[in-house]
């Protein structure tokens, strides 16, 4: 599911879309020879264009490098890079809240590579070997960072560094739920929300903070104390 869009294959591989659940009409996607034997795949669907003129293209991770943009009415590209460096072997990949982003995870059991680009694969903005290796999944928090999950915490990935939120739970197993405001997680016990604290509100409580807001509430204790 992609929104309101269903996206399902068969066992050839084959990719098919209904563009509105209440209108059930599938629509096929040019058939790929080269993703026919591949058994395990990631793929999603990047939305049309700007006033929902086009139509959408299915990203399909290839199984040995990079990815394959497949669409109704073009014929279907596998892109190996965009930046000067190959991506490699891609697990997964998501889209950001507003879809203009899109995050990849590759060398998924040698380096854990994380890869920011434009969704519409026009510029590379970052890539990062985080060493993170075997992660299940990877998503959005919000339009902020990409976020990887594995069996008993996620991680928080930045542009130059990353941060692990341990999350363990009698029984193992994280579900990541991407959200225009931040990201929804679900575990075996509970669920958390995590979204970006607003510059102002860090520079309000950051410590000794000057700013104008942080000596508002510095003034209001003190009138509550006397």
């Amino acid at each position: 599911m992609f929104e309101n869009s269903l996206v399902f294959r068969n066992a050839q591989n084959q990719f098919y879309w209904i563009e509105k659940i209440a209108s059930p009409v599938a629509n096929k996607f040019e058939y790929v020879p080269a993703l026919s034997q591949a058994e395990k795949l990631d793929y999603l669907l990047v939305p049309k264009g700007q006033r929902g003129l086009g139509s959408p293209d299915l990203l399909v991770t290839d199984p040995s490098d990079g990815f394959w943009v497949i669409s109704e009415s073009r014929a279907s590209v596998q892109v190996r890079q965009v930046g000067d460096a190959p991506f490699g072997t891609i697990k997964c990949m998501a889209l950001n809240a507003k879809k203009d982003l899109l995050a990849l995870y590759s060398q998924a059991n040698v380096a854990g590579r994380i890869i920011v680009m434009k969704a519409d694969r026009s510029a590379e903005y970052t890539r990062l070997d985080t060493g993170l290796t075997d992660a299940k999944a990877i998503d959005w928090c919000g339009n902020d960072a990409p976020v990887l999950t594995f069996p008993d915490q996620i991680v928080i990935v930045g542009p130059n560094e990353y941060e692990k939120i341990d999350l363990s739970c009698s029984v193992k197993g994280i579900r990541c739920l991407n959200e225009i405001d931040g990201l929804r997680v679900v575990t075996s016990e509970k669920t958390y929300f995590l979204e970006r604290v607003q510059e102002k509100t860090l520079a309000t409580f950051k410590v000794a903070s000057i700013s104008p807001s942080a000596k508002l509430i510095q003034a209001q204790k003190s009138v509550d104390l006397n």
